[in-house]
């Protein structure tokens, strides 16, 4: 809800296209007031955009592990990125570069296996 609009927020991972938007905002730990009535938040027209920013980003991230995951296999993706604290931070403003220096270790990392 945004200046009394009900405007929808979407991020769908992309394999399976489950919609994740409610998972990513509320685990942000930011507070909204809540409208029970059309069962979503209430912000302000610069948090939406923000929301939409990021969103738009984490779908494009996600995909961009799934390509790597198919070029160089999911388990040793999979291990890597369980290796690397690379996502824990709590400023979502720093997540995009967080999963480029992952995206950079990853390729590094299977490159230079043989891959």
């Amino acid at each position: 809800m945004v200046n009394g609009q009900q405007r929808e927020l979407h991020c769908f991972y992309p394999q399976d296209r489950m919609d994740i938007t409610e998972d990513i905002i509320f685990d942000s730990g930011e507070k909204f007031d809540y409208d029970s009535e059309a069962e979503m938040p209430i912000m302000t027209a610069e948090q939406f955009d923000w929301w939409a920013e990021y969103l738009e980003q984490a779908e494009k991230d996600n995909g961009e592990i799934l390509r790597l995951k198919d070029i160089y296999g999911a388990e040793k993706v999979e291990e890597i990125i369980s290796r690397h604290d690379w996502y824990f931070t709590s400023d979502y403003n720093e997540h995009h570069q967080r999963y480029l220096e992952l995206f950079e270790t990853i390729k590094d990392e299977l490159e230079d296996d043989g891959q």
